[in-house]
C-alpha cells in the first residue's frame, strides 16, 4: 500500500515558497534614470524597480542583498553593462 507523507508545518511551506521566489530572481540590473539621476535596482524586464537609490554604490549594495548568489548587471555611462 501506499505511504502517506510525513505532514508538513505551514512554516516549511512558507519556507520552501519563498526559496523558490529567490532561486528565480539571481539576477538584477541597475541603472541610472534619466530624468532624476537616481539609481534604480530591477529584474530584467521589470515594470517596476525594486528599489530606488541616490548613489551606485547603494543601488549595487541593494541589489546584492536582494541576490547574494546571483549576477548584478551595472549599466556604464556608454550603455555598456559590467558586473558587479
Amino acid at each position: 500500500m501506499f505511504q502517506k507523507s510525513p505532514a508538513r508545518r505551514h512554516s516549511d511551506l512558507f519556507r520552501a515558497r519563498e526559496d523558490r521566489k529567490l532561486a528565480k530572481h539571481g539576477e538584477y540590473f541597475v541603472e541610472k534614470r534619466e530624468n532624476d539621476g537616481k539609481w534604480v535596482v530591477a529584474l530584467p524586464h521589470a515594470e517596476r524597480a525594486s528599489a530606488v537609490k541616490d548613489t551606485q554604490r547603494d543601488a549595487v549594495a541593494r541589489a546584492k542583498e536582494l541576490a547574494p548568489e546571483g549576477v548584478i548587471h551595472i549599466k556604464q555611462a556608454n550603455g555598456k553593462f559590467r558586473k558587479g
